[in-house]
């Protein structure tokens, strides 16, 4: 049997304001940062925008498996500081930097995707779906679309 302690880290408001704590995005966009060398890591996994790793044994992050498929990237994406959820599909020629990329997400192509947390989508869409709503769009980001700094979410 294994001993654990698990730090979870509240946060009251969704929103940072001047003097208070970072907001939510903030916290979740830092998870993109390069990996620190292990001495700089604080004791509490992500508190106060501390460099944060999923991978460290003294402080999992524990996830939920969905079993998904793993995701598709187009040989011509650029990802920078990102973190791509499972099942998700990022087109041709797409920039994806310090961007939190939620599972079963479709990017477009020739889109950029910066400074942004997408949650993802509950299921897949299909074709034959879309097809019996009139003036339905495709669940995703449609291709040559630029998002900066937003929250994006369910799709």
């Amino acid at each position: 049997m294994y001993r654990m302690h698990i730090h979870v880290l509240l946060m009251p408001s969704q929103h940072s304001h001047k003097g208070m704590r970072p907001s939510r995005q903030d916290v979740r966009i830092n998870l993109t940062s390069p990996f620190p060398s292990a001495s700089s890591f604080h004791p509490l996994p992500c508190a106060h925008l501390a460099p944060c790793s999923f991978y460290d044994k003294e402080a999992p992050i524990y996830t939920m498996s969905r079993f998904l498929p793993p995701s598709k990237v187009a040989q011509d994406v650029t990802i920078r500081n990102a973190i791509i959820g499972d099942g998700s599909n990022i087109k041709a020629r797409s920039l994806i930097s310090n961007s939190i990329i939620g599972l079963r997400s479709l990017v477009g192509e020739d889109c950029v995707v910066e400074d942004t947390l997408m949650l993802g989508s509950d299921y897949y869409e299909t074709v034959e779906e879309c097809a019996w709503v009139p003036g339905c769009l495709p669940m995703g980001i449609g291709a040559g679309s630029v998002i900066r700094k937003v929250s994006v979410a369910h799709l």
